[in-house]
């Protein structure tokens, strides 16, 4: 049995399916107990919270093998699972991380990250660690900017990161929790092609089919807006960091990771836009944001 948590995100979905394509058994965790919508009648539901050490006990039971994900500054929700993953014999944890856990210097994000790759590693359980760069999801941030203005606001500068579609960081966290060799690993996932939020713009507005610019603002004018949208001092402070570690060209990293796990070539961003069109022109996209922070948030996997 495979218990997948995170299983409403992106990443967390897309694993699922692989791993019912696989023909593994999956669990996954919900707060409530409901099923969540649209998920496979296939993958058994378990109430359990990571607030909650009590409840994931029973959530583990007859868990061999659990995927993890996690996010924000504090450690309690890894430590509790892990704990629990321990106590059940879970025999192998593959942990969600970011690319960013691995740059120099470490932003506070990266900092989060680096230290829950830390709990694993020293908790006595068999781990892989995988660690996503910016995920081309964080664009549908754009969509209600673009439908208002065709307006894309960002502060990145120049900066260029390759971004990678969900999918591909699905098919690598299966591979690692369904085959053997990845224990003690960590793998760094990118997309095949760096492209600054420029870059990116312009090959959504082919996509789209509408002109589309981009505006980069300063880093004091996108903190102040993060702040007003009510972001955190926290998070924003975290935002603003490792968006300016890819104004600085730090992030600006292509890695071979995906092609050599799962045999396939990461999805282009092209293919992505043309297959998430409709998210920007009217669909269901996310609307919360209107400034790209790539890979800022922690569930870059989300």
């Amino acid at each position: 049995m495979i218990l997948v948590t995170g299983a409403t995100g992106r990443v967390g979905r897309a694993v699922v399916t692989q791993l019912l394509s696989a023909g593994e058994r999956v669990r996954v965790l919900s707060r409530d107990g409901a099923r969540p919508a649209g998920l496979d009648a296939r993958v058994e539901v378990a109430r359990g919270d990571l607030g909650r050490p009590d409840s994931l006990r029973v959530a583990m039971r007859d868990v061999e093998r659990l995927l993890l994900q996690t996010s924000g500054p504090t450690l309690v929700p890894a430590a509790h699972a892990l704990e629990a993953a321990k106590h059940s014999g879970v025999r192998h944890v593959v942990t969600l991380s970011a690319l960013s856990a691995g740059m120099a210097p470490l932003s506070l994000l990266g900092q989060w990250h680096r230290e829950r790759e830390q709990l694993l590693e020293t908790s006595g359980l068999a781990w892989t660690a995988i660690r996503p760069g910016a995920c081309m999801s964080d664009a549908l941030q754009w969509a209600a900017s673009i439908r208002a203005e065709g307006a894309v606001y960002h502060f990145t500068g120049d900066g260029r990161v390759a971004p990678i579609d969900a999918s591909d960081i699905a098919r690598v966290a299966a591979t690692a929790l369904t085959t053997p060799g990845h224990e003690g690993r960590t793998y760094e996932l990118t997309g095949a092609e760096l492209l600054s939020v420029g870059e990116q713009v312009r090959i959504l507005s082919a996509a789209l089919g509408r002109p589309l610019r981009g505006v980069n603002l300063s880093v004091e004018a996108a903190a102040s807006l993060l702040r007003k949208t009510g972001c955190p001092e926290l998070v924003a402070e975290a935002v603003v960091q490792d968006s300016a570690q890819v104004r600085a060209g730090r992030a600006a990293v292509v890695t071979p990771t995906v092609e050599q796990m799962t045999g396939q070539r990461p999805r282009s961003f092209e293919a992505w836009c043309q297959a998430h069109s409709r998210d920007f022109l009217g669909g269901t996209a996310d609307l919360s944001a209107a400034v790209h922070v790539p890979a800022a948030r922690g569930e870059a996997l989300a």
